[in-house]
């Protein structure tokens, strides 16, 4: 059996092959990584735009509450409004209304729009928009109620379907169950 000695050319072709493909394994993972980092970035930038919406819309509504019953005074007086001062009750309910309607297509915007971008699959997409969906079927249904049993009695389950949507809380359990779905199906030993 004859053996074939290696040249310099060969050796410095094969160290040189061997560090271009340590070098490419070393800027794949650097890439991976600045990839990871900056969906979580836009995951913590659409938690903000949501924890301050969220802020927001309670000071807003407590605003409007506080003129309604014709309060100077309340603890949630952090936004002068004196615009609505002269708004009648009529139409200070029906600016209620209108925003409620507002800020629930916004936070549901806001949440699935974050999730889309943060999450490289789409269920968690697909489950946060249908959570959203099943809700709306809910909130219609609960609606054709007021008919049936009053006004009185379907507000509070509504209102309670409104919180559910009008807050960052759904957004942050999608993310960590589609987080935790991620890691048990990829670090299996």
């Amino acid at each position: 059996m004859v053996v074939k000695k290696s040249t310099n050319y060969q050796k410095k072709r094969k160290r040189k092959f061997n560090s271009s493909f340590f070098l490419f394994l070393y800027l794949n993972k650097v890439y991976s990584y600045f990839c990871v980092m900056r969906q979580v970035l836009i995951w913590i930038i659409f938690l903000l735009i949501l924890f301050i919406s969220s802020y927001y819309r309670e000071v807003l509504f407590r605003s409007i509450n506080a003129v309604i019953d014709g309060e100077e005074f309340f603890y949630a007086k952090t936004m002068e409004l004196p615009l609505l001062y002269d708004w009648t009750k009529y139409e200070l309910l029906r600016l209620k209304y209108i925003l409620t309607v507002l800020f629930t297509f916004w936070f549901a915007l806001i949440s699935c729009v974050g999730i889309k971008f943060s999450f490289q699959n789409s269920i968690a997409y697909l489950t946060l928009l249908g959570f959203y969906l099943i809700l709306a079927l809910i909130a219609l249904i609960s609606m054709i109620f007021i008919y049936f049993i009053g006004f009185e009695k379907t507000y509070p389950f509504l209102r309670l379907l409104i919180g559910a949507i009008h807050n960052p809380v759904p957004y942050m359990l999608i993310s960590i169950g589609a987080y935790s779905f991620k890691k048990s199906t990829t670090d299996r030993i």
